[in-house]
């Protein structure tokens, strides 16, 4: 499936332009005075075509090489010169470099600026459809991101390869409860007209809660018990929960009798 983006239209246009512009900006230093000449023409084109390669424009520049002669005479044999000393004239070669823009190939590379394929092994999506899958795919990604930062799965001390994949099947585990737990306190957050939960540090109300911040809200909650002599216990104790985190009990149907709350 084949689409055209124009954003991706004016990227790509920009991207060409910025390349050609390169390679002509490093053609020009590459032969610039008190630089060394290029004194053959492989020598000179093998120069301009490393730059093509490099900025990837060889389809749309075309390399043209002009020569110039310099004449110099030297003495024929040792010695200081004189009325009969005979001299040959030497030629010296140097060639230089130009690009020249192939206009057919820059406007058949226009035409396609802008165009991105989409393949899929699922018949049954149609144009639209496979387009919101593919742009959902960062979503997916920052959920795995966790892995490397969150979770700091890397490095795995393990060998032996069955166990590293279990390892990693239960941190999807993992991922997968963090998105449910998510997706359950904002969508109770939403059916309540919860604007925010102030689950920040310093107070700060958040508008769609990760499971990171539900978690630390409950987090170094501590009970106390008080015993007699027997080991019966006469009382109990508990730390205060924060506001908030009594909001996080109540929007997941948690009870809060095991946090000290009647």
């Amino acid at each position: 499936m084949w689409y055209r983006s124009s954003q991706k239209q004016d990227q790509d246009r920009q991207s060409r332009q910025q390349r050609l512009a390169r390679a002509h900006a490093r053609l020009d230093a590459l032969q610039a005075p008190g630089r060394r000449a290029l004194r053959t023409a492989k020598q000179a084109r093998e120069a301009a075509q490393a730059i093509l390669d490099d900025e990837r424009v060889r389809p749309w520049l075309r390399v043209q090489l002009d020569h110039e002669v310099e004449e110099e005479f030297r003495q024929v044999g040792p010695g200081r010169p004189g009325p009969d000393t005979e001299y040959r004239r030497v030629e010296h070669r140097r060639y230089r470099v130009r690009f020249e823009e192939d206009g057919d190939a820059l406007a058949r590379e226009g035409r396609c600026d802008g165009l991105f394929p989409l393949m899929t092994n699922d018949d049954g999506l149609g144009l639209q459809d496979a387009l919101h899958k593919y742009k959902y795919q960062p979503f997916v990604e920052k959920r795995h991101e966790q892995l490397k930062t969150v979770f700091g799965v890397a490095p795995v001390w393990l060998k032996n390869v069955g166990r590293v994949a279990s390892l990693l099947w239960l941190y999807y585990v993992v991922e997968l409860v963090q998105a449910l737990l998510e997706r359950e306190v904002r969508r109770r957050m939403a059916a309540a007209a919860v604007a925010g939960l102030a689950l920040y540090p310093e107070g700060r109300a958040s508008e769609a809660p990760t499971a990171e911040l539900v978690i630390t809200a409950l987090e170094g909650h501590r009970r106390h018990r008080l015993l007699d002599e027997h080991g019966h216990e006469l009382r109990r104790f508990h730390d205060e929960l924060p506001q908030a985190a009594q909001e996080v009990l109540h929007l997941l149907g948690i009870g809060g009798a095991p946090y000290g709350l009647d």
